[in-house]
């Protein structure tokens, strides 16, 4: 059964791969079982006090709940160098650590929530991939007016759905940076107009992408 999701807005898509990037130098290295369960925890819980951070869609699997999200912004953080992959386990590289030190001021002004992934981040930590699924599995949750266990839900169950709004608060010039910086296909346009304007005017200003 092929799993078709709506799509994430640029700005909903470029915070989810900053602090997804954030997860995992708290975290690193991180297997993937932990690079799917963490983000579920993490929304879960703050869901429970109408927060949010991540925009992740999650539903029921075989090793429990999955979102096709996450490894998207798993791959685009590697192909762009900013973690490492090696094998199943994820880890931030020092380009990584670059780019998250420049945007230190949005996990400053959203400390509310950094906090907390801080914190629930940090219970996890102590425990494998695979007692992090075990643990999951045991987590009783609330859907559709009853409470049930995760591991007894069926198969493609739609467990975390898209949220209306983000509680992260990125102001508008930070957002489109974000978004020029976490969206592959503005990525492209960027380097081919660098490419085709190197040679139109010696007065451009060269793109650093």
């Amino acid at each position: 059964m092929e799993e078709v999701l709506p799509e994430r807005s640029l700005g909903q898509k470029a915070c989810d791969r900053l602090f997804l990037l954030w997860l995992i130098k708290k975290s690193s290295p991180l297997d993937t079982y932990k690079l799917q369960k963490l983000p579920f925890r993490l929304e879960y819980e703050l869901g429970q006090e109408g927060k949010r951070a991540f925009n992740y869609e999650f539903f029921q699997y075989d090793q429990g709940p999955l979102s096709i999200q996450v490894y998207e912004d798993r791959d685009f953080l590697k192909e762009h160098s900013l973690i490492s992959v090696d094998g199943y386990t994820a880890q931030i590289t020092p380009e990584g650590e670059r780019l998250l030190s420049s945007f230190d001021f949005v996990f400053e002004s959203n400390a509310a929530i950094t906090n907390r992934l801080a914190e629930i981040a940090g219970r996890f930590s102590g425990k494998t991939g695979i007692e992090l699924v075990e643990d999951t599995h045991e987590m009783v949750i609330e859907m559709n007016g009853k409470r049930v266990k995760v591991g007894d839900l069926p198969k493609y169950t739609a467990i975390l759905e898209k949220p209306v709004r983000t509680c992260l608060e990125v102001d508008p010039p930070t957002l489109e940076t974000l978004i020029v910086l976490f969206d592959r296909n503005l990525i492209a346009n960027l380097r081919q107009a660098r490419r085709e304007g190197s040679t139109s005017s010696p007065y451009e200003r060269p793109i650093s992408v």
